[in-house]
């Protein structure tokens, strides 16, 4: 018997449902970014002044041996930081002409010490395409975040993250990343992409928010499609024609 197969739109809001659910999630979003600036104040700057110091003292040589495990828990903090920060900026992309194959193999490269880490494989497809014009520091966030959700997800299950990127039409490229997890239950599908949700045990459940965001800011769409036997995310992006 074949799996229920669920899909859920993640961007659009064509109907008097999605606006009312976007106009929640907009509010929700302006309460994060008071937290989030009244974070920055807090955190930010006593975080900088902590690590000129600490870099100070790590430079003698009996603290060498700590020295890169100490800066690279800061940079991880930072990094939570500067996600968090993210929800009170507009995601308006810088946009440039760039090639999506080199992209994805950057990004999934990054990713592999991660999926290594937790036994899983990134394998990567990717058609003849033509340039995109698209900001390259937020698509590799957006590629990001989606496959370390799909290296979670299937890390239990021999994991396989595949991500396959084809031209969908003569104006729309996809990017469809795919792993072989257990799949979204269908009682916490339509909570995806809200602002603070999440189903992991660390992180803000901003990730796929944010992610959202951006895509829409390049005229995108975002779609989950998930069963038992795993998830996959499409992300749509428009050709730009001369």
């Amino acid at each position: 018997m074949l799996a229920n197969i669920y899909t859920f739109i993640v961007t659009q809001t064509n109907d008097s449902h999605s606006i009312q659910e976007d106009t929640i999630r907009q509010q929700s979003k302006l309460i994060i970014n008071e937290l989030a600036a009244d974070l920055a104040d807090q955190v930010r700057n006593p975080m900088q002044t902590v690590k000129g110091f600490m870099q100070f003292l790590l430079d003698e040589p009996k603290f060498h041996q700590y020295k890169q495990v100490i800066l690279t828990e800061f940079e991880k903090m930072e990094d939570s930081l500067h996600s968090f920060l993210l929800t009170t900026k507009p995601a308006y992309p810088r946009k440039e002409k760039l090639s999506l194959a080199n992209l994805l193999v950057e990004t999934t490269t990054s990713l592999k010490e991660d999926a290594d880490k937790n036994k899983v494989t990134i394998s990567l497809i990717i058609d003849a395409l033509p340039e995109l014009k698209a900001d390259k520091i937020q698509m590799k966030r957006v590629f990001s975040n989606f496959i370390m959700n799909g290296i979670d997800a299937s890390k239990d299950v021999n994991g396989q993250v595949k991500v396959h990127c084809y031209t969908a039409s003569v104006n729309k490229i996809c990017i469809a990343i795919s792993d072989n997890g257990k799949g979204i239950p269908l009682n916490e599908l339509n909570k995806v992409g809200k602002p603070l949700y999440t189903s992991k045990d660390e992180g803000y459940g901003l990730g796929i928010s944010i992610a959202s965001d951006m895509i829409k800011a390049h005229q995108g769409e975002l779609f989950i499609e998930t069963h038992s036997s795993g998830t996959t995310i499409f992300i749509y992006l428009p050709l730009e024609h001369k």
